[in-house]
C-alpha cells in the first residue's frame, strides 16, 4: 500500500486507520476507539484512494495491495473542516479546543 506517497507494510485485515497510526500520517478521528469495532461514524478519518470516487472513511476500510492512499489533500482538509464546523455547531457544550488545529484559521 502507498500511503501519501511512501510504501508501507500491513497486515491483512488491517485498516488504513490502523496502518497510518503506526506511520507518520496524521488521520482525525472523533469517534474511533481501538477497544470497540469501529463504524465511521464521524467522518473525520476521511481519506482519498486512488481510482475510487469518494472519500472513504479510514477506521473502515481494509488496506489492501496497490492501494495508493491520500490522507490530507485540499478536498479532505476541506471536508474535514466543514465537519468540525457542524459539530461545534449542533454541540455548544463540547469542548473544542483540541479540534482547532482541524478547523478554518479565517
Amino acid at each position: 500500500m502507498i500511503l501519501d506517497g511512501v510504501e508501507v507494510s500491513f497486515t491483512p485485515g488491517e485498516t488504513i486507520y490502523e496502518v497510518a497510526s503506526r506511520s507518520s500520517a496524521e488521520i482525525p478521528t472523533l469517534c474511533y476507539d481501538k477497544r470497540l469495532d469501529p463504524f465511521g461514524g464521524c467522518r473525520m478519518c476521511v481519506v482519498e484512494v486512488e481510482g475510487v470516487r469518494n472519500p472513504v472513511a479510514s477506521c473502515t476500510t481494509p488496506a489492501a495491495e496497490g492501494m495508493e492512499v491520500r490522507t490530507s489533500t485540499e478536498t479532505i482538509d476541506e471536508h474535514r473542516k466543514i465537519l468540525l464546523e457542524l459539530v461545534a455547531s449542533e454541540n455548544r457544550e463540547v469542548d473544542v479546543d483540541p479540534l482547532r488545529g482541524y478547523a478554518s484559521q479565517e
